[in-house]
C-alpha cells in the first residue's frame, strides 16, 4: 500500500509541475509585456557587480500575483585569486494567480537616495493567466 501512494505522490508531483514553465528574463526584455500562466517561474538575471557596491534592487506593485521565491548573486568564473570581477543578480518569482504585475529594478547602493531619474533601471510587465 505504501509503494502505491508513493507512486501516486510522485504521479501527482510530476502532472503538477509538467505544467509550469520557466520564464527566463534578462536586461533585453525590459519594458515587454510577459505572459505567464498560474505556477510558472520567472527568472530574472541582471548583469552587476557587488563589488562595487551596487546592486540591483527590485520592487514589485502587487505582490499578490507573483510571489518571491528567491534572490541573489552568483560571480562570473575567474581565475583563481582574481578580484572585483562582475556577476549575475538573479530574482526568482513563482506566478500565483491570475492578475497583472510591474516588477521594477534599480541598479544603485542601497545606502545611497534611489535617484528613479538617473539610477540605472529596467521593468517587466507580467500577466498571469
Amino acid at each position: 500500500m505504501k509503494k502505491i501512494t508513493l507512486l501516486l505522490a510522485a504521479f501527482v508531483f510530476a502532472c503538477n509541475t509538467a505544467k509550469a514553465e520557466v520564464i527566463d528574463l534578462s536586461e533585453a526584455d525590459s519594458g515587454k509585456q510577459i505572459k505567464a500562466a498560474t505556477g510558472d517561474i520567472i527568472r530574472i538575471n541582471l548583469k552587476g557587480n557587488a563589488t562595487t557596491g551596487y546592486s540591483w534592487q527590485f520592487q514589485m506593485d502587487d505582490i499578490g500575483t507573483v510571489g518571491k521565491i528567491a534572490e541573489g548573486y552568483v560571480p562570473d568564473e575567474t581565475p583563481k585569486g582574481m578580484v572585483g570581477v562582475g556577476g549575475t543578480f538573479e530574482y526568482v518569482l513563482k506566478a500565483i494567480k491570475a492578475g497583472k504585475v510591474t516588477v521594477t529594478a534599480y541598479y544603485f547602493r542601497p545606502w545611497e537616495k534611489l535617484d528613479k531619474e538617473n539610477d540605472k533601471k529596467t521593468e517587466y510587465f507580467i500577466t498571469v493567466e
